[in-house]
């Protein structure tokens, strides 16, 4: 707007953050959820605060005291103490498979540190790295049990989409001094900024991952012009997946939509056939050409497919030396012999090597339970907001699936975090029975 205020963003957030920290832990511990939550992706927000004294734990700090004020709020809660209700009574049918990840990661990580003979304290970076990871289940579990109400759901979703959209906006204004009119690797390379450390295949997951949870909404709601909003919001986070130039988030958009089209709304199919006849004239000459480049001229894989191959190779040999537990925690970025590579491009064989059958079965198990949340709510609920909310998480899942196939798309705080705040969001809407339609108020007979 020409007022020069961005700059001021993170030392206002710094500043409220300590104080929402206070308030989530003496108050309502939901304040923290609402606030920090729909902010998780925006890393480069936080990157600024590390600056600042306690900047760099803002986060932890944070989320230690949403889950303490819980902690406190239930154990003080009277109706608890006469109904015995604890922390993991209500069945949700994700404890099973979170646990599972859970073991097999720490299995992992000891394997790691006594491997290469590492001490069990803050100085292991491999602990950092496990601590990081194992906030993504709790971000879940804190979501589902702080929200008590379909009005705390519905605000908290909507301060989701607002992060969506930002995110989109983010992207937009930094390709305004990008020239793609035609595909560059270099283009590619400069697409960073709001995820810090990742790129544009991170950004097109991210994309991909949650342009369905807006289109299973737009899909249910009957207000013309919320949607008319959410088309709006819809279209330019298509955009910007498509200017990510990522072909992973390419076919996990296309398979999501099929989905949708499958179970939902017909006429998506008859877009995509239409689509596929023409795509070729349809989409930006930059688009067509990084889609033609996974094959050149002579028919042979272009230099990025080939070496994923030879990645991969690499990394089942490895996985057969090690093929239950892995090899370790996060290893294979140190044990490959080309350091250049630090992963495996694909997050499946990732799971083999480091975590062997035990980590990649939790992870598919993890997914095939949590496809199932928002199908069951796509299904049982009455309330159409919830109705979408449920198709939308469904699809969702459905993309994070094919996007891990490209890489690792999964254990980012950045990006990650939203995926298990919608799951903790749809499991809250599922076990609480907000998916059930309000009873109407019953009538007295007139007396005789």
């Amino acid at each position: 707007m020409g007022l020069n205020l961005a700059q001021y963003i993170p030392f206002a957030i710094y500043f409220i953050s300590f104080v929402v920290a206070f308030l989530s832990l003496f108050v309502n511990p939901t304040i923290g959820v609402l606030f920090l939550f729909p902010l998780l992706p925006y890393q480069l927000i936080f990157e600024k605060i590390k600056l600042l004294p306690l900047g760099k734990d803002i986060n932890d700090i944070i989320i230690f005291c949403i889950l303490i004020g819980f902690i406190f709020r239930t154990a003080g809660n009277r109706e608890n103490h006469v109904t015995g209700n604890t922390f993991f009574k209500k069945k949700t049918g994700l404890y099973l498979p979170i646990m599972l990840l859970v073991v097999a990661n720490v299995i992992g990580f000891f394997n790691t540190t006594l491997s290469y003979g590492l001490g069990f304290d803050l100085t292991n970076n491999y602990f950092l790295d496990l601590k990081n990871y194992m906030l993504l289940p709790l971000i879940w579990f804190l979501t589902f049990k702080n929200i008590k109400n379909k009005k705390i759901l519905k605000l908290l979703t909507f301060l989701m989409v607002i992060g969506v959209l930002g995110a989109d906006y983010y992207f937009y204004v930094n390709l305004q001094w990008m020239n793609i009119w035609h595909f560059s690797e270099r283009t590619r390379t400069m697409m960073e900024g709001l995820f810090v450390y990742l790129g544009a295949n991170h950004y097109g997951a991210f994309f991909a991952h949650f342009v369905f949870i807006l289109i299973g909404i737009f899909l249910f709601d009957q207000l013309r012009g919320r949607k008319i909003i959410l088309l709006m919001i819809i279209s330019f986070t298509i955009y910007c997946l498509m200017y990510s130039f990522s072909r992973g988030a390419y076919i996990a958009f296309i398979a999501g939509l099929l989905f949708i089209g499958f179970v939902k709304e017909r006429r998506i199919l008859l877009l995509l056939f239409f689509f596929f006849l023409f795509w070729r004239f349809l989409v930006p000459i930059s688009v067509y050409e990084r889609v033609k480049m996974t094959k050149n001229d002579e028919g042979e894989l272009e230099e990025s497919a080939a070496i994923r191959i030879v990645l991969w190779n690499e990394a089942m040999n490895m996985f057969r030396e090690s093929p239950i537990i892995g090899k370790g925690f996060n290893t294979f970025q140190f044990t490959y012999k080309d350091r250049v590579w630090k992963d495996t491009h694909n997050f499946y064989i990732k799971m083999l090597v480091e975590l062997g059958i035990l980590g990649v079965g939790a992870f598919l198990f993890l997914l095939y339970k949590t496809f199932l949340t928002g199908w069951k709510l796509y299904k049982e609920a009455d309330d159409r907001f919830l109705k979408g909310l449920g198709l939308g998480f469904s699809a969702c899942v459905i993309s994070t699936a094919i996007t891990n196939a490209f890489g690792d798309r999964w254990s980012y705080l950045s990006l990650g975090s939203y995926f298990w705040i919608f799951l903790g969001i749809v499991t809250c809407a599922r076990v609480n029975n907000m998916a059930e339609p309000l009873k109407p108020p019953r009538i007295k007979p007139p007396l005789k």
